[in-house]
């Protein structure tokens, strides 16, 4: 029988628990995020509207910000290209007014069209940002039906 001396278990027991931490990081790399790419054509349009209503000062740090915050996807499940097409393009048309009163359309002005780009889940094509509402607790019961004593029985009343 072979027996190995402490340092050469020490060792063995090192690069073998080396081994299974680099084998546990390389496995928990992946992402399951989905939208990435939505959610940065959208905060990109957001960046650029925000920039022509005032409340973002520098749109280039904006849209590198988003760029690496939007590895975690939408907060939501991604409706697929063309709606977030439809999105990004009520964005623009919000950044246009914004830009230009005469841009607007009937109703709107540049301080409605400021609103929907900080919250666009507003806007007709982009009500897919706003999470669904969390369930609701259930209706209170109503309260007990009264009885009666039956045939011999006692009504509950106490006895003189």
């Amino acid at each position: 029988m072979i027996r190995l001396s402490r340092l050469a278990r020490f060792t063995s027991y090192r690069w073998t628990s080396l081994w299974a931490l680099g084998l546990y990081l390389v496995a928990s790399c992946g992402t399951d995020a989905e939208g990435v790419e939505d959610c940065r054509r959208i905060e990109q349009a957001r960046c650029d509207a925000g920039s022509v209503c005032g409340f973002i000062t520098d749109a280039d740090a904006c849209r590198r910000f988003y760029r690496d915050q939007c590895l975690h996807g939408l907060a939501v499940q991604s409706p697929g290209g063309p709606t977030v097409s439809q999105c990004v393009s009520d964005i623009n048309a919000a950044k246009a007014c914004a830009g230009d009163a005469e841009a607007c359309a009937e109703g709107e002005s540049p301080e409605t069209a400021c609103e929907a780009v900080e919250r666009p889940e507003n806007l007709p094509n982009c009500t897919f940002l706003a999470p669904e509402p969390s369930g609701q607790g259930g209706k209170s019961g109503t309260g007990g039906t009264t009885s009666t004593a039956g045939a011999g029985g006692s009504s509950g009343a106490p006895a003189e």
